[in-house]
């Protein structure tokens, strides 16, 4: 059985705990939960009560020094992140570390190098998510695109409400000096290791941003051209809107030399198809949650909590600490996606094609 802390309470750190508390109330998990912890007292408090830790504190280390934990969720701001690690890593505890994992490729580094010796798993979760596990095995191959050849295009928007208020009962992520930066590096990071994991390495890219909020350097609007090493190209409109109503969506595109799939949902469907002289089909939301049990394999009892990538990834998390196997994506899948968000920023500020070594 593992024992958990959470450090920091906020939204992300409210998700990770109840899915924790989901998978183990399924029995698919053997776990406790044994500390929330918070420099705000009442977040540490509600969080403590909310998913049923047996603990709650204000302080880090007490939090880590409590014999049953084994297990870390460093989920505080980004600023943050590499004092958690750090201490964590003092103590032996075994990481998951939301993203970003800093605010520089360099940085990143430090941290994915400090935790060399424990297991650690970063947050870039659409890599459980069941519709791109999907279309990924249709980019392979598989029917109905098992003659569509190689990827060529994509096109990629990725929209959400700027993430402060609302939901997310705090404003740092408007602070450049808390978060690092705006839609790129706070959220689209997950874009671009999406992209990564589909479409192979990126050699280069090409950028422009903007700032339509008045936040110094936290960008609200990306408009970024990548090219691969296969020699596909993408671009991705990257936008932090003011629309309270509407929810975020990452439509994606992706172009096959004989063949087209779309999704306009990031966790779980439908897709849509098309290959060769073939009508369009519809792979339907049930079908792709169908076929994830065999992408994840995590057996047929799993299905139920698929549709949501966050139970997906702790669930692998978990499973991979029991089986003594490195978590994955490592930090090193988050380095790699940072070495492209700097690219980014550089070519946003000189004006120029940046290329990224191999």
């Amino acid at each position: 059985m593992k024992g958990v802390a959470v450090i920091g309470c906020g939204l992300i750190g409210r998700t990770h705990a109840n899915v924790m508390k989901g998978l183990r109330e399924a029995g698919l998990v053997d776990l406790r939960l044994i500390t929330a912890c918070d420099v705000d007292e009442q977040h540490a408090l509600c969080l403590h009560a909310e998913a049923g830790f047996e603990h709650w504190d204000v302080s880090l280390e007490r939090a880590l020094d409590r014999p049953e934990v084994d297990v870390v969720y460093v989920c505080t701001p980004t600023r943050q992140h590499a004092a958690v690690v750090d201490a964590a890593v003092a103590r032996g505890h075994a990481l998951f570390c939301e993203k970003p994992l800093a605010h520089t490729a360099s940085q990143a580094r430090a941290i994915a190098d400090a935790a060399r010796g424990v297991p650690a798993q970063v947050g870039l979760v659409l890599r459980y998510s069941a519709v791109f596990a999907e279309m990924r095995a249709l980019l392979s191959g598989v029917s109905p695109m098992e003659n569509a050849g190689r990827p060529v295009g994509a096109l990629f928007r990725d929209d959400q409400r700027f993430p402060v208020g609302g939901i997310y009962h705090s404003r740092w992520r408007a602070d450049a000096e808390v978060s690092g930066g705006g839609t790129i590096i706070e959220h689209s990071i997950h874009d671009i290791d999406l992209l990564r994991w589909l479409l192979g390495e990126i050699r280069s890219v090409y950028a422009r941003t903007a700032f339509f909020s008045n936040c110094p350097e936290v960008e609200d609007l990306s408009s970024v051209v990548f090219e691969f090493e296969s020699g596909a190209q993408a671009t991705l409109l990257s936008i932090w809107h003011e629309m309270a109503a509407r929810t975020s969506e990452r439509l994606l595109e992706i172009f096959c030399e004989r063949g087209w799939v779309r999704a306009h949902r990031d966790f779980s469907g439908p897709l849509e198809v098309q290959a060769g002289d073939s009508e369009m089909v519809t792979i339907s939301e049930d079908d792709v949650l169908d076929r994830a049990v065999d992408h994840f394999g995590f057996g047929r009892h799993s299905r139920p909590f698929l549709s949501n990538c966050y139970f997906t990834e702790s669930l692998a998390f978990f499973r991979s600490l029991e089986a003594g196997k490195p978590p994955w994506p490592g930090l090193d899948e988050a380095v790699r996606a940072h070495q492209v968000v700097d690219a980014i920023y550089q070519s946003a500020q000189t004006g120029q094609a940046v290329a990224l070594s191999t």
